[in-house]
């Protein structure tokens, strides 16, 4: 009955572990580029507010005007576990 317990408490653990590896919400273009590095692509500005996607091998950032609104993980569905 304890391990019910600890499971939802270590997947909220390790859901901030890989939050914090990617660019927060509200970080500028700027300062992205300087912590983690050029992006492989970056998308050009679309849209009213324009938003503008930066791709890195294994996250997109997506920023709206020079702002991070959210940063997603890429997942491979191959090494997903069923």
């Amino acid at each position: 009955m304890k391990n019910w317990i600890l499971l939802p408490a270590l997947l909220l653990v390790t859901s901030f572990v890989t939050a914090a590896e990617l660019p927060p919400q509200g970080m500028s273009m700027a300062t992205v580029q300087k912590t983690f590095g050029t992006p492989v692509k970056k998308m050009a500005a679309i849209g009213k507010p324009p938003i503008t996607r930066w791709v890195y091998p294994d996250y997109t950032v997506v920023f709206e005007y020079k702002h991070v609104v959210q940063s997603v993980r890429l997942v491979d569905e191959n090494k997903a576990v069923p």
